[in-house]
């Protein structure tokens, strides 16, 4: 009977019914090279002269992509903002050049940078490593107290780890 219990979850677990990740409900703010760019659930609104609204394309193992593509055949670029899972984490604004097609397989990046969310790792790294207390964290991001500015210390020092031992 156990056996077929666990037979019974296994095929529950494995049965490929999972569910899309739900867009975050606070909008997040990112900071990206002078743009401001805002999450707002499956929209990403970009405040510059070339941009404007843009709907999540795809996600992947980097996170959710939102592109806004040539519009015209004169256009000769393209901007991707990779948006990663962890809310905490800075995203990523590639600027692609598209002269050689209009199939992302024919494009070549440009630029790559990055875009700091705020409130983020980045933030929250950038006030302790310069020598604030816990109680610094909390008040500068507003955060409701050091325990929640412990947590997000020890995550983002946690992230920075792994993104230095993926490398060597």
């Amino acid at each position: 009977m156990r056996n077929a219990l666990l037979l019974v979850v296994l095929s529950a677990a494995t049965s490929g019914c999972a569910a899309r990740p739900v867009a975050p409900t606070t909008p997040l703010h990112y900071a990206c090279d002078g743009a401001d760019v805002v999450r707002a659930g499956d929209v990403l609104t970009v405040s510059s002269a070339t941009a404007g609204d843009m709907r999540r394309g795809w996600a992947d193992a980097e996170g959710e992509h939102f592109v806004l593509w040539p519009r015209a055949t004169t256009v000769s670029s393209a901007t991707e903002y990779v948006i990663p899972a962890d809310r905490h984490l800075d995203a990523v604004a590639r600027v692609w050049d598209t002269t050689q097609g209009t199939s992302p397989a024919d494009w070549r990046l440009k630029t790559k940078g990055a875009c700091r969310v705020r409130g983020g790792y980045s933030d929250v790294l950038a006030v302790f490593a310069g020598g604030g207390s816990l109680e610094d964290v909390a008040t500068k991001l507003e955060l409701a107290d050091s325990n929640q500015a412990r947590t997000l210390v020890r995550d983002a020092m946690i992230a920075l780890q792994r993104r230095y031992y993926a490398t060597r």
